[in-house]
């Protein structure tokens, strides 16, 4: 999978890759096709267990392809297995680096900053409780608002999607001017952004987790971690959510 990743990633660079793809010109091309596969059999192999433990009648778990399927089965839906791979494709690519790496830069800034980690863990034993019998269910991890600044901190410094490349369908004019025709490549640097002085203050390089207390959900075009507009991304509250649980176990 990651393989398939960074030589799909590559395209991007090959301006010649769609002729390359139609007709199989590069040993590149010839490996997609061949990992695609391999990936794709996976997948598929994963869906057919999952429906016959439907029809089996056997328990699902609590994994999102599963709820999918059983959300399927109780509304009388059928769902393409084309369209349930991509559900899981979807998970692997947007679900799986980005968290791994946002859990690293956040145990980073804690060792960095022993001050934070001292007040999330009085907050957490005020609000999930201590030992054996804490409590991190859903409703108390809400209930985090200190731990829930800390994330949205590590993602401004040190977003996991460092930037996205975008194509302008129709010609567009950006807010300060810059006239952008139709057809045009830009690039969307989430990073840069996160650390703009003019839009942070003089203190954007620093670690501040109190910048977010009174601005709990900050407007998405000024912290854009997440998109903005009508494809926000979807694993938002699921990202946020794993962070807060990981440091509060932790």
């Amino acid at each position: 999978f990651d393989e398939l990743s960074n030589l799909c990633q590559k395209r991007f660079l090959d301006p010649l890759f769609e002729i390359k793809r139609l007709l199989r010109l590069s040993w590149r091309e010839r490996r997609i096709r061949v990992l695609k596969t391999i990936v794709d059999e996976f997948a598929y192999n994963l869906i057919a267990s999952k429906k016959r433990s439907v029809t089996e009648g056997s328990p699902l778990g609590p994994d999102l392809l599963s709820r999918f399927i059983d959300h399927a089965e109780k509304t009388n839906e059928r769902i393409p297995d084309s369209e349930l791979r991509d559900v899981i494709m979807n998970i692997l690519l947007a679900g799986r680096d980005t968290t791994a790496c946002a859990l690293s830069w956040t145990f980073y800034e804690l060792s960095r900053h022993p001050d934070v980690v001292g007040r999330i863990v009085d907050e957490v034993e005020s609000t999930c409780g201590v030992g054996d019998s804490a409590e991190y269910t859903y409703e108390t991890m809400a209930n985090l608002i200190y731990t829930h600044c800390v994330a949205l901190e590590v993602l401004r410094l040190h977003p996991p999607v460092t930037n996205d490349p975008r194509y302008a369908l129709e010609g567009d004019v950006l807010p300060d001017g810059t006239r952008i025709p139709a057809g045009a490549g830009f690039d969307l640097c989430f990073y840069s952004m996160g650390r703009k002085e003019n839009v942070w203050g003089d203190d954007a390089l620093q670690f501040i987790p109190d910048r977010f207390l009174d601005e709990r959900e900050p407007s998405p075009f000024k912290y854009p971690v997440f998109n903005a507009g009508p494809r926000m991304c979807l694993g938002k509250p699921l990202a946020l959510m794993n962070m807060k649980l990981a440091m509060a176990i932790l």
